[in-house]
């Protein structure tokens, strides 16, 4: 499931409502404001005019007001959303052994958002690298990031905060291959591996929700978004593996140096 870009779209609908909703505001107020004055001084003969304007300025606080009710509506949409992310982020650890294979569907749409830059990155469900272990996901941009924006696919690295990290050795110290799987012919599909750099903060205890990424701003040409080869069935299939050597595949946590 791509919850994040599932999120995104659905954010991007409400703010699209948000602005059909001030236009009517708008236009209804304005509207309200010239048929009113225009009315009241035709008809100015023993008329009070300050009276006039006062139920137009009436008029226009309840539009506010109904305005007002609608960003609210809006916004506990978006604390919902929110809330159901991190339900998502429990129910989605798909693997405990250090691996993920990601399927991304609908990558063309992906792709025009990337270029629209409506979404411009896309994360992975997170998963271990044993059942006690590390806490990782992947990150991909769709259209580059950095030295590889609009020529390049990026691809990184995330480690992310979890209730294991007190018992984990730190920084993580574990080699990581990238790759983006040909459905056609395995051999052609694109790897590329990294060793951590140990003092560099991507690789150090959480203290956030998840470190800064890691990884490959130039991982492979945009043109890959092209192949059938990559892309068949309109998924795009991005792979993770974290190399386990030195940890016990069950008590990695309690392997402190």
């Amino acid at each position: 499931m791509l919850r994040l870009e599932q999120r995104d779209k659905q954010i991007d609908e409400m703010e699209k409502r948000l602005d059909e909703v001030q236009r009517a505001v708008d236009r209804r107020a304005e509207s309200n404001v010239l048929s009113t004055t225009a009315d009241r001084l035709e008809h100015a003969n023993g008329v009070d005019l300050r009276s006039s304007f006062a139920e137009c300025g009436s008029s226009l606080t309840l539009l506010r007001q109904n305005f007002q009710d609608v960003c609210g509506v809006i916004t506990t949409m978006g604390k919902r959303l929110d809330e159901a992310e991190m339900r998502l982020d429990v129910s989605e650890v798909q693997t405990t052994d250090g691996t993920i294979l990601w399927g991304i569907n609908d990558i063309r749409r992906m792709r025009t958002s990337a270029l629209a830059s409506k979404v411009v990155r896309l994360s992975s469900p997170p998963f271990y690298t044993s059942k006690y272990g590390y806490k990782v996901r992947v990150c991909i941009y769709l259209n580059g990031n950095g030295a590889g924006e609009n020529t390049h696919i990026s691809l990184y690295f995330i480690l992310m905060k979890s209730i294991y990290d007190s018992l984990i050795r730190y920084p993580f110290r574990q080699n990581v291959q990238l790759t983006i799987v040909n459905q056609v012919n395995a051999a052609r599909s694109i790897t590329n591996r990294f060793r951590p750099v140990a003092d560099s903060a991507c690789f150090q205890k959480p203290k956030t929700d998840q470190n800064e990424a890691s990884g490959f701003p130039r991982f492979c040409s945009l043109k890959v978004l092209q192949d059938q080869e990559f892309t068949m069935g309109d998924v795009l299939h991005v792979s993770m593996k974290v190399c386990l050597d030195g940890l016990d595949p069950v008590l990695s946590p309690y392997s402190h140096p």
